[in-house]
């Protein structure tokens, strides 16, 4: 809980224009619901979308962001989950509508 509030602070730093140090760990446990994955998904989404998520989890060396550095971490692991499943499905409360912005424009790539 001491990191998702440490996340949340270095997370609105970013968007009013600083710079914070966040990593990939803080990142997926910001922007994922793993309640949704659990509720809303098949197993075999359910299961792989878990992986990632450890995966992800697993990586805590802390990185300087800025806006465009978060944007293209969050671009990153957004377009690598949402090729399991669709992202909006799961997409935690702290993913707001940067974060889906994101989601949109991965997809008007494809």
């Amino acid at each position: 809980m001491f990191d998702t509030a440490k996340s949340l602070t270095a997370l609105k730093k970013i968007k009013n224009g600083g710079e914070a140090k966040l990593s990939y760990s803080q990142i997926i446990n910001l922007i994922i619901n793993m309640g949704s994955v659990l509720k809303r998904l098949p197993s075999d989404q359910r299961n792989a979308i878990s992986d990632k998520y450890d995966y992800y989890r697993k990586m805590k060396q802390k990185h300087m962001m800025d806006l465009d550095g978060y944007c293209e971490a969050c671009s990153e692991i957004i377009a690598d989950l949402d090729s399991i499943a669709p992202y909006d499905q799961y997409c935690c409360c702290g993913a707001d509508e940067l974060e889906l912005n994101i989601l949109y424009n991965i997809r008007e790539k494809i």
